[in-house]
Parts: structure tokens; sequence; C-alpha cells
């Protein structure tokens, strides 16, 4: 199971862009490298102001930062690190609720919210201490992590 996650977790890692210093210098250049599967991407592109794109962007590193604290306070069996992160870093805030509605797709919508929810079911099951089904509910909320990356994009 532990494997599972792991890999979940590798995954949802890997379908974010990487920073290189190419893809830096690329940017500055005014050019985009593009894999040859791109023009097979068929999911939904989100039309939002670049500015709102880029705070999108902020806000989902700092998701991964925050999964990465919750996989470390895992391995270290520090259960209170896990629940707190889950509820404080993840969880479903009116500020949290607010952003994924300002995207004009109630899909993206629904899908971020029960994210949300998900990350405060998390943080409630590790205050029981049971790695198992922690594990599980870490499962569960990467599983929105991952429907909502194969479904839009920026």
């Amino acid at each position: 199971m532990k494997k599972y996650i792991l890999f979940s977790i590798l995954i949802l890692f890997s379908s974010l862009p990487a920073n290189s210093a190419e893809d830096t210098h690329n940017k500055k250049e005014g050019m985009m490298h593009h894999k040859a599967t791109d023009s097979k991407d068929t999911r939904v592109q989100l039309n939002v102001p670049d500015m709102m794109k880029e705070h999108q962007k902020t806000m989902m590193r700092e998701h991964l930062k925050a999964v990465n604290e919750i996989v470390a306070g895992l391995a270290a069996n520090d259960f209170e690190l896990v629940s707190q992160t889950a509820h404080k870093k993840l969880g479903l805030t009116d500020e949290m609720r607010n952003m994924c509605s300002m995207f004009g797709n109630q899909e993206f919508e629904k899908i971020g919210l029960e994210f949300h929810t998900k990350a405060d079911e998390l943080g409630e099951v590790a205050k029981t201490k049971d790695l198992n089904k922690t594990l599980l509910a870490l499962d569960t909320m990467l599983k929105r992590c991952n429907q909502c990356h194969s479904m839009f994009k920026q």
C-alpha cells in the first residue's frame, strides 16, 4: 500500500512542469518548449488572466510542499504534523472555496472543493494515528489532484 501511495505522489509531481534553466531561458526568449504530445492534449483550457494563472501556480506549488510535509510526517510517524498540515495548508477555508469558484467551470470547482474537503478528512484520520487509514485518506485526496490535472490545464 505504501508503494502505491508513494507512486501516486510521484505521478502527481511528475505531471507538473519543471522549472529548469532551459525553461527559464526559453521563457526569457519568448519561446515555449512543447513536447510532441502537447498537440494531443485534450484537457479543458481554463481561460483565466495571466495574473490569476501565476497565483494558481503558486498555490499548486504550496499544495505540493504541504503534501511533501505530510509524507515526511508519515515517515516520521508524526501524525500531529500530518493532521495540522492537512487542515491548515490544504483544508477547505473560505479563501480556498473562493479560489475554486473563480475559474468559471463548475466541474473544476467541484473537484477543487472535494480536494480541500478530503484534505480535512485526512487531517481527521491522521488524529487516529492509524498509518494505513491515514495513507488511504492521503490516496483519496491525491486522486482529486490527479483527476483535476488530467481534466484541466491553464
